[in-house]
């Protein structure tokens, strides 16, 4: 404070505009309480804003077209006015209003229109920290009933009504300021579990893609998990090394020419492929050999092997060309007659397969 001539004034700024304030007063003030006007859901889709604006206060609509929030609260505050009967005859409602409002309303095209299609609903005026908040209130449960208490939530989330009016308004805005906080929360419990919800679908999506991308990797070394495991076993590495390492002769002579020869024991799908393919230590590539090749030049041994051999290339090459990785064709061969089965064993097999599948082109079900 300070004085300025012969006036005192308050040296500090004081605003004069105080939401809370001036809500609880005009609460207070209001007969019966704040309350709302609010379309019942039956007629929700009938009656819209531009609606009231065309057929209840087409004044107000062409003066404040940008407020549509004024045009909706006076529109429907004029709308239950002119559909209560004995209200609008207390206030003096125009009839031409009346009519207008009337014919607009008989024209909605709605099955069962109840007479009234506006509802009073009540407001609750509370302040949380600064904010001022103002919503609808929650049904009351009556002091004088006589049966006994539910224990159901909802029942015990009311509050007693105050109808001796015994001074206990204070205690009674109280108890309904702290019932709807409740009931914020709990909407906000909600939205959080669908959030949460949300959020652990879109998780197992990601971690479903991030599985299945691993279990592609691990096929590019093995065609499947146990076979990428296979691969890392110490005896495994070790045969395939010694395939790879094994020096010559890589030939043999034989009616006066070489002869291409193919590596001995061999025990893994994938170097067997490797032979095909590319040869092993220097080797002539089994793909390119030559009729007479593959027949041995007359070594019954050699044209033995590579028939024995030539069978599972054969099964190799079929699964490729059905769009598979060779270590998912090699996967596919080795879950079919057992990851530890000898390539000979494997060979005599799809040798046996051919006879049994007959009908099916000789193919074992798991390579057609």
């Amino acid at each position: 404070m300070q004085k300025k001539g012969s006036r005192i004034v308050n040296g500090v700024y004081i605003d004069p505009e105080d939401q809370y304030a001036d809500a609880i007063c005009a609460s207070k003030l209001a007969l019966g309480g704040a309350i709302k006007y609010k379309v019942k859901d039956e007629m929700g889709p009938y009656i819209t804003t531009a609606w009231l604006t065309d057929n209840v206060v087409p004044s107000i609509g062409k003066r404040y077209a940008q407020d549509v929030s004024l045009i909706r609260n006076l529109g429907l505050a004029m709308l239950w006015l002119a559909c209560d009967e004995d209200a609008s005859k207390d206030l003096n409602l125009p009839e031409e209003i009346l009519e207008r409002v009337h014919s607009a309303y008989n024209d909605i095209p709605a099955d069962d229109k109840p007479q009234q299609p506006v509802s009073k609903v009540q407001l609750h005026v509370y302040r949380h920290e600064d904010e001022t908040i103002i919503e609808e209130l929650v049904a009351v449960q009556s002091t004088t009933t006589t049966s006994e208490p539910s224990n159901t939530g909802d029942a015990l989330a009311r509050v007693p009504a105050d109808s001796a009016g015994g001074g206990n308004g204070a205690m009674q805005h109280v108890l309904q300021t702290v019932v709807l906080q409740q009931r914020n929360l709990q909407q906000q419990m909600d939205d959080m579990r669908v959030t949460v919800h949300q959020n652990d679908q879109a998780n197992r999506v990601w971690m479903e893609n991030k599985f299945r991308l691993l279990n592609d990797n691990v096929r590019r070394f093995g065609g499947a998990t146990q076979g990428g495991l296979a691969r890392q076993d110490s005896r495994r590495q070790a045969e395939v090394r010694r395939s790879v390492a094994e020096g010559p002769p890589v030939n043999y002579l034989q009616r006066g020419r070489q002869w291409p020869k193919l590596a001995p024991n061999i025990k893994d799908l994938m170097v067997l492929w490797g032979e095909y393919e590319h040869g092993i230590a220097g080797r002539k590539a089994a793909k390119d050999w030559t009729r007479e090749e593959r027949g041995g030049g007359g070594d019954k041994k050699v044209k033995q092997t590579f028939y024995r051999r030539n069978c599972i290339w054969k099964m190799q090459r079929h699964l490729i060309n059905k769009g598979k990785s060779i270590h998912a064709a090699n996967a596919v061969i080795a879950t079919t007659y057992g990851s530890g089965t000898s390539i000979t064993n494997i060979s005599a097999s799809i040798v046996r397969d051919r006879k049994t599948y007959k009908a099916h082109g000789g193919l074992h079900p798991n390579f057609r």
